[in-house]
């Protein structure tokens, strides 16, 4: 997969509360990266789910969009 084709932004007509599912998981030193896509609109975002937090940080994610 190209992941530079795959991080852009699905264009749409509406913004929409996404639904996020996570599609691979790897651990780093930094703790786990997360690479979730949206069932609706096809948009991709990454986040750290990071040791000492319970909950992820989002390090990319579409613009405008919610």
């Amino acid at each position: 997969m190209d992941t530079r084709a795959a991080l852009q932004p699905a264009v749409q007509a509406e913004a929409h509360d996404h639904l996020w599912a996570i599609r691979s998981r790897h651990s780093t030193s930094e703790g786990v990266v997360l690479y979730e896509r949206c069932e609706d609109c096809g948009s991709w975002r990454i986040e750290l789910l990071e040791d000492r937090f319970l909950l992820p940080h989002v390090l990319h994610a579409p613009g405008g969009n919610g």
